[in-house]
């Protein structure tokens, strides 16, 4: 378990550097901050829209796969917990 949520952290950090990396051209007050803090809201769906969506067609295609990523993710851990749970 540990071992994956590190593995997801590590993920989590390179795509925020790529989305900075996109969106501090088109807006140059954006920062790594803000690319981490998307990211990261991104797991528990933004309750309190707080942070900015990306603008530029990279951010938003590194958006959309920063959710791909966390639904595959979700998927392999429910069906690794299940089978572990029932053996």
């Amino acid at each position: 378990m540990l071992v994956s949520v590190v593995i997801l952290i590590i993920v989590t950090f390179v795509l925020a550097f790529g989305l900075y990396l996109a969106e501090v051209r088109v807006r140059p007050k954006y920062s790594f901050w803000d690319a981490m803090v998307w990211n990261f809201v991104k797991y528990v769906g933004d309750p309190a829209e707080y942070a900015s969506a990306p603008i530029t067609l990279q951010g938003k295609r590194q958006g959309k796969g920063m959710v791909l990523l966390m639904q595959f993710y979700h998927l392999c851990y429910s069906v690794l917990h299940h089978h572990f749970a029932t053996s």
